[in-house]
């Protein structure tokens, strides 16, 4: 990035924090449609002591670690990114 313009990465890192918002979104719409998916095959005979099961012991643990990585990437990636985004603006600023 040394070699880019300071706008140019500023865009870039403002690019990168977009994608990780949307990247967020999916993980979080990804566990929603699963347990969707599961409670329509409930609905359609599947046995629900198998899907509670499944639930219970795979689906919520799973769940709890997305929402710990979209926690992480909200706070300390966010943080980190919005730290350099407010450097170069300030490098903008100088010049």
């Amino acid at each position: 990035m040394a070699n880019m313009s300071l706008e140019i990465q500023r865009q870039k890192m403002l690019e990168m924090r977009s994608y990780l918002g949307e990247f967020c979104v999916k993980l979080n719409s990804g566990m929603d449609n699963l347990r969707e998916k599961l409670h329509q095959n409930v609905a359609m005979g599947f046995p629900i002591e198998i899907a509670a099961t499944y639930e219970q012991a795979y689906y919520a643990t799973e769940k709890q670690d997305i929402d710990r990585l979209v926690q992480a990437i909200q706070t300390t990636h966010f943080d980190y990114i919005d730290g350099v985004v407010a450097d170069i603006q300030a490098a903008i600023d100088l010049t």
